[in-house]
C-alpha cells in the first residue's frame, strides 16, 4: 500500500497567512462566546421558540432591546448576527470607540 504526506505548513509561512489562520481560528471562539452570552441574559440561539412572536421575551407589548458593549468587535459581531437570526424584531444597540491615534 502506498502512502501519501501532507506538507505542513513551513516555518517560512509568510505573515499575512498567519495572521489569516489566526483569523480563521477565532471564528469558532467568538461565535461561541457570543452565543454564550446570549443564552446569559435570557435570548437563546438553539431551541429559540421565539422566532415569531416580535421577540416580546417577557409576554409585553413593549419589544425588548439588547445592548452590546464593543459591537465593532468580533464577539458584539457574532452577537448581533445570532440575535438577529433567532429574533428579528428585537431591538439592538451597539457601543463602539474610535481609533486612538495617540499610541
Amino acid at each position: 500500500p502506498t502512502t501519501t504526506t501532507t506538507d505542513l505548513p513551513d516555518d517560512d509561512m509568510e505573515e499575512e497567512d498567519e495572521q489569516f489562520l489566526a483569523q480563521l481560528a477565532s471564528i469558532p471562539v467568538a461565535g461561541c462566546t457570543a452565543m454564550e452570552a446570549l443564552e446569559k441574559v435570557g435570548l437563546p440561539i438553539l431551541n429559540n421558540n421565539n422566532n415569531n412572536d416580535n421577540s416580546n421575551h417577557n409576554n409585553d407589548s413593549t419589544p425588548q432591546t439588547l445592548l452590546i458593549v464593543g459591537g465593532a468587535g468580533g464577539v458584539g459581531s457574532w452577537a448581533t448576527v445570532l440575535a438577529r437570526a433567532a429574533y428579528p424584531h428585537l431591538r439592538i444597540v451597539h457601543t463602539a470607540s474610535t481609533p486612538d491615534d495617540t499610541l
